[in-house]
C-alpha cells in the first residue's frame, strides 16, 4: 500500500507559481522610445524604492519558505509564507498603485504571483 503524501499539492503549485513569477518578467514600463522589463528580483537587486525592496523581498521569501515547507518543518512555516507573500502582493499592488499610469501592462511574473497567493489562500481555507 503506498503511502500517503502530508503534501498539498495546491499549497506547492502556488509555492512554485510564487518564486517562478520573482524571476520572470513583471513590469513592462513604456519609456517612450522602448520598453523596460523588470522581475521582483531586479527589483531587489537593483535602485528601487525602499517599498518596492521590501515587497519583492516579501513574496520571493514567502515562496521560498512555502517550498520549504511542503517538504520538511514546522506547520507554522505555512502560516508565516502565506503572511509573507500576501502581505508582500498587497505592497507591490499599492506601490503599483502610484506609478500605475507609466506602466504599459504588467508581465507574466505579476500573474504568477498573483496565481500563487491564490493558490496559498485555497490551500488554507480547504486544508488540502
Amino acid at each position: 500500500m503506498a503511502k500517503k503524501s502530508n503534501i498539498s499539492i495546491l499549497y506547492l503549485v502556488g509555492s512554485i507559481l510564487i518564486v517562478a513569477g520573482a524571476f520572470l518578467p513583471f513590469i513592462s514600463v513604456n519609456l517612450g522610445i522602448a520598453t523596460a522589463n523588470a522581475s521582483l528580483f531586479n527589483h531587489i537587486t537593483g535602485n528601487a524604492s525602499f517599498m518596492s525592496k521590501l515587497s519583492a523581498i516579501l513574496v520571493l521569501a514567502g515562496g521560498i519558505i512555502g517550498l520549504i515547507k511542503c517538504f520538511t518543518g514546522p506547520a507554522i512555516l505555512r502560516l508565516v509564507s502565506l503572511i509573507c507573500a500576501i502581505v508582500g502582493v498587497v505592497l507591490i499592488l499599492i506601490d503599483m498603485n502610484d506609478f500605475s499610469h507609466i506602466f504599459k501592462f504588467v508581465g507574466i511574473g505579476f500573474y504568477a504571483v498573483i496565481a500563487g497567493a491564490v493558490c496559498y489562500v485555497v490551500a488554507l481555507v480547504t486544508k488540502k
